[in-house]
């Protein structure tokens, strides 16, 4: 590659010195044929030589690109590696924001370094060249250049600290931003239901305000830079002809034309310098982010081999802490942990990835139709799955959305049950079924044929269930109070070109204004380029480009987070978190930084591109004849190559979405996964993700290396015919419009129009592959608007008091999760008087927690009305409705928080949820199973606080343990969707064949607490 690169710098410096030659030949023309066949040479060494620049340019090009896509993939792996290796404690100090940035952006800029070191290297050759040939035209003068050249040094040096410290204070702003989407996306189900959008969007939005100030900061100082370097060549020229003059030195064709080709080639790095160096000081801050509470005291036990132990303790006395520390998830101060054999681990919030139910089992194992078959039929999941129209090949959604609490909690048991290991850690596994399902799992799964023999670590709350282990250990405090026999005890992507609207969309977020004055300056420029510059137009320029793609920048975030957290929850149940988080975070980057930098290269390429023409056919007409089949050509090349490389963009924008939902989901489960040991196969399934990814990556690399060779023959052939059409002009074979005495060109229009043919070469490549990766970069804009489209769920607005009484209806409500699921409610009709407390009972994926679902609108009804106080609440608008109804969730919800919050058990967590509601004094309150993970104790004081501070509210509390709906007023038992009793507790229990009365008989024994409050 080194050489590739030096070949190339030794075609870029030969340019001039034929250019000089060629000049040369113009201002001593003698009529004979020596002089033409001399003429003829020059033409042809030229020619040669952008030939060769072009063939050694792309080869260069294509070995970079190809060694960035190994790194970048080597990076990415790394990362994900490290994610699923690192334990839960060490991984508290890194959001999940901090370590996607590190696989998307961090990882690109480290890559992009590579590229940056040749130049860092490259670039001073070119310019120490430049000048020799400066020394060989202008002798002494040239110092006057290199005087320029020195006293930038200190001030670029200056700029590189501030654009580090910039970049820094913006990739940390950039972690927490990312980190707070994701928290946002992963609770918006919790945050949608308690009308809370407002608030996480102000967390967002404070994050995205500290980004965009240190973006602004950088973009500042890059233009800044531009400024500093586009002043470079007019002064350089100027005091280096000046000098040469006042040594006593006369210009001539000869010197002039080839020192402008000189400072040409000296521009061109000294422009691209504060690029490189940008580079670097980015890459250097993301290597070195890349390379950037005791829960249990003197606890010591040992656990037989086969034995069963029951693991109790009060809320927050270390059982979960316990089963960590056996998984490696938590570092111990002192001691170890030792286990023999391979472990099975089933968390207390159940981990469920995206794909179909028979991917969750199986969990990277081969398919063995015996053991899932049985491994079903313990876990009670058979009927479940002869239920569905898909049977186990049914998508469960992302994170399980399409699957009520016990089903996820049966899936991830099954999960381990077919692993076949030594050792299984099952953490409250049966508090989210109801007491029928539970008593099933402990003897059919639990204490069945297939654990039969295995280790087993199970924290429970229920006494029947602890009275029947081998073995009892309870906690208290993170010690072991007693470990003892339990006999004690009692008990589918866009396709075609990049639509207008997206240019359009991408203009108006940076404002009409700001367009006008880019336009007005780039025009500014050009014409002031080609007389004698202007500095204000550059400066006009470079901060006008800074300061409206920091504009649009924050508009199309703006309205992208807007409409995302206004988009249905269904949205989120069809969509996987990792695709929406890959819209605010490469997508974003791309908005944020690259777009607004290939744009303002696209428009000065453009302009220059016209100027040049320009002034080539004013020197030579007889070139605008030719201009036309090249422009034929031209056309053809970039229709070809932009339909080609916009689609390939496309599909890697696609395939990238995977290797985010992948990583996204690999962060969330990965003490499950690394509590299967399952680490090798998921690395595996990421290098497969990858592979994909980098396969478009390296096709589009093909792609732009294919153009960028016929672009720079193109050019290469502008360059001779100008060359040719000077030496024929001259020689008097063809009429030129810069003819002059005797027939013979003049040499300076010639030198002129060879100075500007020589950047041709550069402009043509520019201009086709900035204008080709600004509608690259544009498929961002386009993905971002796709969500920033979203309809949001509004209707008409209410009396801010509303709901007033709280009266809830259920006329004939039938509900699914999506199109091909089952019915989860089906006909449900139910009336709820104003301040009744209803207790809502039945078996696992009966509807409990579909009807809370129904009623906040977390999914749509397909049929039927709910009304609150008479109103239809399809008809309410949905944070009037969510503000209205309070509810403890199922699954509790805790934001970024101390490292003792992230490692709290549920049970502490639903204490929070249960203390947010008692806040708001709402009119109706949803309580779904929030006692079902809290020991008896909690549970009773639970209790206790709702009756006494809600005693105004209607209550609807869905619940397995039925023990906590004997104080309700009235008792609903569902079945298959359907209410099939309803009546007072007690007078349900005295009823001959009541269906609430064997429920309740079934779970007797199972019961951990005593009766409860009446609400």
């Amino acid at each position: 590659m080194k050489e590739a690169r030096d070949a190339d710098d030794a075609g870029r410096d030969g340019h001039p010195v034929v250019v000089g030659a060629e000049a040369w030949a113009q201002v001593s023309w003698i009529p004979s044929p020596g002089s033409l066949a001399y003429g003829c040479c020059c033409v042809a060494l030229l020619g040669l030589a952008a030939v060769l620049k072009a063939t050694l340019n792309t080869q260069y090009s294509f070995r970079q690109g190809a060694l960035a896509c190994r790194l970048r993939s080597a990076l990415t792996c790394l990362v994900y590696d490290k994610t699923l290796l690192v334990s839960s404690v060490d991984m508290a100090a890194h959001s999940s924001g901090a370590v996607q940035t590190l696989m998307s952006v961090d990882a690109d800029r480290v890559v992009n370094l590579f590229s940056s070191l040749h130049e860092l290297w490259s670039l001073p050759l070119q310019i120490a060249v430049a000048l020799c040939l400066l020394y060989t035209q202008v002798r002494v003068a040239f110092l006057a250049g290199l005087a320029v050249v020195l006293a930038l040094i200190p001030i670029n040096r200056w700029l590189a600290r501030r654009i580090e410290a910039a970049s820094a204070e913006m990739m940390g702003c950039k972690d927490a931003r990312i980190r707070r989407t994701g928290e946002l996306l992963r609770g918006i189900r919790q945050i949608k239901a308690a009308a809370w959008e407002p608030a996480f969007l102000a967390r967002v939005e404070e994050a995205r305000q500290g980004e965009l100030a240190a973006l602004a900061v950088r973009k500042y100082l890059d233009a800044l830079c531009v400024y500093f370097w586009a002043a470079t060549s007019l002064l350089t020229s100027i005091l280096t002809f000046s000098l040469f003059v006042l040594l006593g030195h006369a210009l001539t064709a000869e010197v002039v034309f080839t020192s402008l080709a000189l400072f040409g080639v000296l521009i061109a790095p000294l422009n691209s310098f504060p690029w490189v160096i940008n580079g670097c000081v980015e890459a250097v801050v993301s290597v070195r982010r890349l390379e950037s509470d005791l829960a249990l005291t003197e606890l010591c036990l040992a656990l037989p081999f086969g034995s069963l132990t029951a693991l109790v303790g009060d809320v927050g006395s270390g059982k979960s802490s316990l089963l960590a520390a056996v998984l490696g998830e938590l570092q111990g101060v002192a001691g170890r942990v030792r286990v023999c054999g391979s472990l099975a681990y089933v968390p207390q919030q159940p981990w469920i990835m995206s794909g179909t139910l028979r991917d969750n089992i199986l969990f990277k194992r081969p398919f063995e139709e015996s053991r899932y078959g049985v491994v079903l039929e313990a876990c009670c999941l058979d009927a479940d799955m002869r239920a569905l129209p898909a049977g186990d090949l049914t998508h469960v959604g992302d994170r399980g959305t399409t699957l009520s609490g016990g089903q996820c909690a049966r899936l991830a048991l099954a999960r381990a049950l077919y692993q076949d290991s030594d050792v299984y850690l099952l953490d409250d596994v049966l508090a989210a079924v109801d007491a029928p399902v539970a008593a099933e799992l402990w003897e059919r799964a639990i204490c069945g044929p297939l654990l039969r023999g295995k280790t087993r670590l199970i924290v429970t709350h229920s006494r029947r269930f602890a009275a029947a282990a081998d073995s009892l250990l309870r906690l208290e405090g993170g010690r072991v109070a007693y470990l003892e026999g339990s006999g004690e005890v009692e008990e589918v992507r866009q396709t075609g070109h990049v639509k207008p609207r997206v240019y359009t969309a991408y203009a108006m977020a940076a404002g009409p204004f700001l367009v006008s004055v880019i336009l007005i300056s780039l025009t500014l420029m050009q014409v002031t380029q080609n007389g004698s510059d202007l500095w204000l137009s550059y400066w006009v320029r470079a901060f006008s480009f800074a300061n409206g793609g920091l504009v649009a920048a924050q508009r199309l975030h703006e309205r992208l987070l807007t409409a995302v957290a206004a988009a249905p929850a269904a949205f989120f149940s069809a969509t996987p978190a990792g695709r929406t988080l890959n819209r605010f975070s490469s997508d974003t980057a791309t908005a944020d930084d690259s777009l607004p930098f290939i744009l303002n290269i696209l428009l000065a390429v453009l302009f220059s591109m016209l100027g040049v023409v320009a002034v080539l056919t004013y020197s030579q007409p007889l070139l605008a004849a030719a201009f036309i089949p090249l422009a034929l050509i031209y056309r053809w090349l970039q229709g070809y190559y932009r339909h080609t490389s916009r689609e390939i963009r496309r599909l890697g924008s696609v395939a990238r979405s995977p290797v985010y939902a992948g990583f996204s989901e690999a962060l969330d489960g990965a003490a499950t996964i690394r509590g299967f040991r399952a680490q090798a196969a998921f690395a595996a399934q990421n290098v497969d993700r990858l592979g994909t990814l980098q396969r478009a990556n390296f096709a589009g690399l093909a792609v732009a290396q294919w153009l960028s060779l016929r672009l720079q023959v193109l050019a290469a052939s502008v360059i001779t015919l100008v060359a040719g059409l000077g030496v024929a002009g001259a020689a008097g074979l063809l009429p030129s419009f810069a003819s002059q005495a005797g027939g013979r060109a003049g040499a300076g229009l010639v030198g002129l129009s060879l100075s500007y043919a020589l950047a041709i070469t550069g402009l043509l490549n520019g201009l086709l592959t900035s204008f080709a990766e600004t509608e690259q970069e544009m498929v961002a804009v386009e993905r971002i608007l796709e969500f920033s489209d979203l309809e949001p769920q509004e209707a008409r607005a209410l009396p801010s008091s509303w709901p007033e009484q709280g009266r809830v209806s259920f006329v004939d409500v039938r509900l699914r999760y999506h199109a091909d699921a089952p019915l989860a409610l089906a006909g449900l009709s139910l009336d709820i008087r104003p301040g009744q407390k209803l207790g809502i009972c039945g078996r696992t994926g009966a509807g409990k927690s579909s009807m809370v679902a129904a009623l906040l609108r977390l999914t749509e009804i397909e049929g039927g009305t709910i009304l609150v106080d008479g109103q239809d609440i399809g008809a309410v608008p949905l944070r009037h409705l969510r503000s209205g109804i309070a509810c403890v969730p199922q699954t509790p919800f805790l934001f970024q928080g101390t490292i003792r919050e992230n490692l709290d058990p549920m049970g502490q967590q639903q204490l929070l949820c249960l203390a947010r509601v008692l806040l708001r004094r709402p009119r109706i309150v949803c309580l779904d199973e929030c006692t079902a993970n809290v020991d008896a104790a909690t549970a009773r004081l639970m209790q206790e606080l709702i009756a006494s501070q809600l005693s105004h509210a209607t209550i609807l509390q869905v619940a397995h343990r039925l023990e906590s709906v004997m104080g309700c007023d009235i008792v609903v038992v569902l079945e298959g969707g359907r209410v099939v009793e309803t009546g007072a507790p007690m007078q349900l229990l005295a009823a001959k064949g009541s269906h609430f009365a064997a429920m309740h008989k079934a779970a007797q024994q199972g019961s951990s607490m005593s009766p409860l409050p009446r609400m």
